[in-house]
């Protein structure tokens, strides 16, 4: 049953879609950039930021596994982001993507939070219930990059749709799991 929580569970929420619509916008900007196998690699990177904002914020303590495991995603992240040749610079679509990565970050968190505050459908539900306004605004203010996206081959198009399908069926499944 859903109901009504409290005034700062329904900010979070809509802060929540904010960041998610951020994210979105970054991901598709980068994928219109560069090629999305190196992209994407860059995004899942984001659990380094989930474990270093749940560390700040919620008062999470990493093990060790934990450690490795952001290092080895540092690693891997950074030498298929790095430019062609002995240079040290990161393309920019990588650094956009590595920001997608951030907001999605912020979301996970935003989304742990509320978990922990109402049950599993009202934490499901308040974190979705600004996305359709939101959404309207993405679409609004990125129809440029998703004409070009529909434009450059379908290939694109089917990838992002399903990661961000699988994406919202991640979260769902990350709030139950809290």
């Amino acid at each position: 049953k859903i109901s009504i929580p409290s005034n700062d569970i329904l900010i979070i929420g809509f802060l929540g879609g904010i960041s998610w619509v951020i994210a979105l916008s970054l991901y598709f900007k980068a994928i219109s950039m560069d090629e999305v196998s190196k992209n994407i690699i860059v995004l899942y990177m984001s659990p380094v930021f989930v474990l270093i904002l749940g560390t700040i914020f919620l008062n999470e303590i990493l093990t060790l596994p934990q450690y490795l495991g952001m290092i080895l995603l540092v690693l891997g992240g950074s030498i298929v982001s790095l430019e062609k040749g002995f240079s040290l610079k990161l393309k920019k679509s990588s650094i956009i993507m590595l920001c997608a990565g951030f907001f999605y970050s912020i979301l996970s968190i935003l989304s742990k939070y509320v978990a922990t505050k109402v049950d599993n459908s009202n934490a499901f539900f308040w974190m979705q219930i600004s996305l359709p306004i939101i959404l309207i605004f993405f679409v609004l203010t990125n129809y440029k990059i998703i004409i070009e996206l529909i434009n450059g081959g379908k290939k694109q198009i089917a990838f992002a749709s399903a990661s961000e399908i699988f994406t919202a069926l991640g979260r769902y499944s990350n709030i139950i799991a809290l």
